[in-house]
């Protein structure tokens, strides 16, 4: 997930706008994914069944990854690149972990209960190396991240990120192969395709149309569309999900193409970047603990304005968390990496030089 928490001017010049608010939608629509099951699916207002279609955000935010990962590689040295992961991920996680736990005991309930061993291994995000289930529904995605980050590291650790191109490919045919055949394929490469793409919307972005580039970029959308099909069961329908796939690399496309010379005026960009400093903490806080609130709220209240006030607690949240708690953490954790580095690097022996006769 790109790293939304700098707001100094130079940076905000380089943003892509849009897609930050791509970002802000596709939250809203996983958000809204999870509350619906509260209420009567029989007296669902006409604006909300849509929403049903939500857990697509998700692979929005898949296709957003490996556009940002991609991105953030340039000049990045392994321990740059280390460090900005460790300071996007974590923090935010830790502190919406907390407050998980925290709302788990304000219920009684089997489905929400936490334990201390649970709570630790989900801190680290290798919980499920130790046996422990995730805390909250959806750190699964975060687990999927963080092997795509390992994967982009390892290029940047051997110097060939020139390379990476021909690694998609392969990636990207394995899974083509793993879809088809219904494999019982990893989660990486179940979802691969939407990494990869995002991955190629910004090499296009970089150095422009190509046909290296937009038949891989072809091959990943038909695996997008079969597995957005694969996926969907039940009383939703696998073509409209289809569509909804399609019409976010449409969006990708338009984006990548159409506003990245967009600078809108100083408020607006203000707005953006408030509201895409928000997405990962409220996406990280809204589940469980939102669903724990839902239930706390008073019988006389309708299951909607419930829901509403839900909504409104959680978005107050996510900006407390981005803007108060997640910022003064990352600062901290990133003071601490940058220490430990540099007490590597006194450590390492002088080699002395070779005296030539």
């Amino acid at each position: 997930m790109h790293n939304l928490n700098t707001t100094t001017h130079s940076h905000i010049n380089n943003r892509l706008y849009a897609l930050d608010w791509l970002r802000v939608i596709a939250a809203i629509a996983v958000v809204l994914f999870h509350y619906i099951p509260l209420l009567n699916q029989d007296t669902l207002p006409i604006w909300l069944p849509p929403f049903q279609y939500g857990y697509f955000g998700v692979e929005i935010f898949f296709m957003i990854s490996g556009f940002v990962i991609l991105m953030s590689t340039e000049g990045a040295s392994t321990w740059s690149f280390f460090t900005s992961r460790v300071t996007r991920i974590y923090p935010a996680l830790w502190i919406c972990a907390s407050i998980t736990a925290i709302s788990a005991l304000l219920i009684v309930n089997d489905k929400y209960e936490v334990s201390i061993a649970q709570y630790l291994a989900n801190l680290t995000l290798l919980h499920r190396q130790f046996s422990q289930s995730h805390l909250d529904g959806v750190y699964w995605t975060l687990t999927i991240e963080l092997r795509f980050y390992l994967l982009i590291g390892v290029f940047i650790w051997l110097k060939k990120l020139d390379k990476l191109p021909v690694f998609l490919n392969l990636w990207l045919l394995v899974c083509a192969f793993s879809l088809a055949t219904k494999e019982n394929p990893s989660k990486l490469l179940y979802w691969g395709s939407y990494f990869i793409a995002g991955a190629y919307f910004y090499y296009i972005h970089k150095h422009g149309l190509a046909l290296k580039r937009i038949l891989p970029l072809s091959i990943a959308l038909c695996c997008s569309l079969y597995q957005a099909y694969d996926y969907t069961k039940g009383d939703l329908s696998q073509t409209t999900a289809m569509a909804i796939i399609f019409v976010a690399y449409c969006l990708f496309a338009v984006i990548i193409f159409y506003t990245s010379s967009w600078q809108p005026n100083p408020m607006f960009a203000k707005i953006t970047v408030i509201g895409g400093a928000m997405t990962y903490p409220l996406y990280l806080v809204h589940q469980n603990a939102g669903i724990v609130l839902f239930n706390l709220l008073p019988d006389w209240v309708s299951p909607l304005a419930k829901i509403g006030m839900v909504c409104v607690i959680m978005l107050l949240l996510a900006f407390i968390i981005a803007h108060y708690l997640e910022k003064p953490l990352s600062k901290k954790v990133k003071q601490g990496l940058v220490s430990l580095r540099e007490r590597q690097l006194k450590k390492k022996p002088e080699i002395p030089s070779i005296k030539r006769a």
